[in-house]
């Protein structure tokens, strides 16, 4: 119980440390993020087909490419 009251908060320094880490952290994922945006090549607003004539259009594709696939 003691070691309770003698608790001490970490120092000022440390906090800032971890500030600065989760703030590069953060830099770092942005440019993932930017990365995947500019590359992914995904126009969500150029075509006009359903969900689902888009899921069988990829299903089609790959089916072509595994003949055991076209029996399912």
């Amino acid at each position: 119980m003691d070691d309770l009251l003698e608790y001490k908060l970490p120092s000022p320094e440390y906090y800032r440390e971890m500030r600065g880490s989760l703030r590069a952290l953060n830099d770092k994922l942005d440019v993932h993020r930017k990365m995947l945006d500019r590359y992914s090549g995904i126009d969500m607003n150029a075509t006009t087909a359903s969900v689902q004539d888009r899921i069988e259009s990829k299903y089609q594709q790959l089916a072509s490419r595994f003949v055991e696939w076209t029996d399912i």
